[in-house]
This record gives structure tokens, C-alpha cells and sequence, in this order.
């Protein structure tokens, strides 16, 4: 007696293509809000954002170029307090929006991922989609959060602090 064939079936998941290395593809936005490394006031910071993408010669396509969170930014930048001009910054020691919480430091690009970070901690989606519909970017950082900051106990004591940093 023949035994029957049976061919397994897929759903449409197997087209799906993962990013295995979606930590590592990481940008910054153009405009940065840091402090001053001589004198502490804050600075509005022109980066050069990185190409995300070069071109492989060996395979005629292109390969995705690993960025670090932690890293030096290149840009311009200039103190109107002491008059310190700037090309480079240490991210994230020298961030303006930035805070200790119970798990590690809290910090935010510049004013508008402020917004973005404190509607995501408190929950609310309507303003969160809104901000991100205005710059896609800041989907991108919501999604590689780390835990700590909307952990349900630490809500309080990082709204707080959101909340002294505007």
C-alpha cells in the first residue's frame, strides 16, 4: 500500500525577511540638543548623520554599516555663552535631556523625542502616533527602548523627571 505524501503548509511568515542586525542599524536626527563641555548651557548641535548604506563591490549590492548608540557624532556646534566652537560630541555624556533612572540613564535627542519618550512612558498612543507621523525617526527609536523606562514602576519617577527636564 502507497503511504501518503504529506507536504507541509506555510503561512505567510516564511516570506518574512528578519533584520538580524536591527540594533545595529542606528542614525541620529540632524539637530541635537547637548551642553556645553566648558561651560554646562546648552547648545543646539548640526550632526552629519551617517549613510546607513555602501555599496559592495564584491556583491554588486549594498551592506548595511553598523552604527553605535554610545559613539562620537560629527557636526557643528557652537556655545553663545563662551563662544566654544565644536565638531564632534561623546553621545550620550554629552546629551542636554538626560537622567538617571533605576536602570540605567534615561535620555532624549532633543525636544520633540522628549514629547515622543514622556507620551510612550505614559501610555498615550494618540499623541505618540501623531508626533511620530511627523518624523518617522522617532518610531525607529521607540521600538529599541530599553525595558527599564516603561516598566510600570518606574513610570512615576521617570515622569517626574520628564516632566523637570521641559
Amino acid at each position: 500500500m502507497p503511504t501518503k505524501i504529506e507536504h507541509r503548509r506555510h503561512g505567510r511568515r516564511r516570506f518574512c525577511v528578519t533584520l538580524d542586525n536591527r540594533y545595529e542599524f542606528y542614525s541620529w536626527p540632524e539637530d541635537i540638543n547637548v551642553k556645553c563641555p566648558n561651560c554646562g548651557s546648552p547648545i543646539l548641535f548640526n550632526a552629519v548623520v551617517p549613510d546607513q548604506y555602501v555599496k559592495d563591490e564584491k556583491s554588486g549590492g549594498y551592506l548595511l554599516v553598523p552604527q553605535s548608540v554610545a559613539t562620537k557624532i560629527r557636526g557643528r556646534g557652537a556655545c553663545t555663552k563662551c563662544s566654544r566652537q565644536f565638531d564632534r560630541i561623546s553621545w550620550p555624556e554629552d546629551a542636554h535631556f538626560k537622567f538617571e533612572s533605576g536602570g540605567g540613564i534615561v535620555w532624549a535627542w532633543n525636544k520633540e523625542f522628549l514629547q515622543v519618550l514622556r507620551a510612550r512612558v505614559i501610555g498615550d498612543r494618540v499623541t505618540e502616533r501623531q508626533l511620530c507621523m511627523k518624523n518617522g525617526l522617532f518610531h525607529y527609536f521607540l521600538t529599541r527602548l530599553p525595558k527599564y523606562i516603561v516598566v510600570k514602576r518606574h513610570r512615576a519617577g521617570i515622569l517626574r523627571k520628564l516632566d523637570e527636564l521641559t
